[in-house]
């Protein structure tokens, strides 16, 4: 079962490279929910799951973590305005988010760096 979230998905984070990272997360569900059944989801609320293969709620979680990554990597190689502490921040989330990729595909997990502050 997929749920895709929309509405707020900022899940109590607040550094705005983690929240676009979310987005296009989520955003790349919505795509391929919508690929697999051009019908889908017309006229109902958001949030109702949506059934799908394991094979395919794999398929498009490998797509929506690849995309989030490549975006937190862009900003990680050109963080512009970004303080250190965003910096370390989004360093701590890319690592959450290699490790939920890691599980899906069965692969070991990388350990968590310390918690940077604001979490």
């Amino acid at each position: 079962m997929i749920v895709v979230a929309s509405g707020d998905v900022s899940f109590g984070y607040t550094n705005p490279v983690i929240l676009n990272s979310i987005r296009i997360h989520e955003g790349s569900h919505r795509v391929d929910i919508y690929n697999f059944n051009k019908g889908i989801g017309n006229d109902q609320p958001a949030g109702i799951p949506v059934g799908a293969l394991p094979v395919t709620r794999s398929l498009t979680e490998l797509t929506a973590i690849g995309k989030q990554l490549d975006y937190i990597d862009r900003n990680l190689a050109n963080p512009g305005s970004l303080t250190p502490v965003q910096i370390q921040q989004i360093e701590y989330y890319k690592v959450h988010v290699q490790n939920y990729r890691a599980t899906i595909v069965g692969a070991p997990t990388i350990p968590m760096p310390p918690l940077p502050p604001g979490g």
